[in-house]
């Protein structure tokens, strides 16, 4: 949702680094996803009759390290 506007985006996420350590709580996974937003299709455009000093496309870039859960009353490592 942006400018009060919502649409569906999709996102293709891809495995960077998959790690396992000696320990099963030693796992990570970072993975990273990317995709181009049109602002006009949010509303957010300028007016036609002055120049664009911002393009219409923004990129949307997520890049995760997930660890497992620690669970309750455990530290985390």
């Amino acid at each position: 949702t942006m400018h009060g506007v919502t649409r569906p985006v999709e996102l293709k996420f891809a495995i960077v680094e998959a790690a396992v350590g000696a320990e099963p709580r030693e796992l990570s996974l970072a993975i990273q996803a990317s995709s181009t937003l049109d602002r006009e299709a949010f509303g957010i455009g300028g007016r036609r009759d002055r120049p664009p000093f911002v393009g219409n496309e923004a990129t949307l870039e997520i890049q995760l390290l997930a660890h497992p859960a620690t669970g309750a009353g455990e530290a985390a490592p």
